[in-house]
């Protein structure tokens, strides 16, 4: 006969209350919509990063590579930034999106304040030419 005591039975569940519930959908919804906006402020900064770098690699091309093996240096990396610039674009704002949408809560303040700056230089940028 076995004489090992039983475990004593587990406490019963008790369900969650509608409170809880609500509480717990409030603090999903905030999360969705913080993971919306990280992914839309990554894709900002990721395209500001990819664009500003695709110039810098068309001038470097330009300036290494370029120069002393053709006739016009200039015109050769205006053809290559046709292609370069629009492809580190792209590169960088579906790199900066899947960063913000998979960082969710942790990045949105970073990827917001670069937004920003992205925007707050490009609208200088702007005002300095239309000026």
């Amino acid at each position: 006969m076995n004489d090992a005591p039983t475990p004593p039975d587990a406490p019963p569940r008790t369900a969650p209350s509608a409170r809880a519930l609500r509480a717990e959908a409030r603090r999903e919804a905030a999360e969705a919509h913080q993971r919306t906006w990280a992914a839309r402020f990554g894709w900002i900064a990721g395209g500001t990063v990819g664009m500003v770098g695709g110039f810098f690699v068309t001038w470097g091309l330009e300036r290494g590579l370029l120069s002393g093996r053709v006739t016009d240096p200039t015109a050769a990396a205006a053809r290559a930034s046709s292609v370069l610039v629009p492809l580190l674009f792209l590169a960088g704002a579906l790199g900066g999106h899947a960063l913000g949408h998979e960082g969710g809560r942790a990045r949105y303040r970073l990827l917001g304040a670069a937004a920003g700056v992205a925007l707050a230089g490009a609208a200088w940028i702007f005002l300095v030419v239309a000026r």
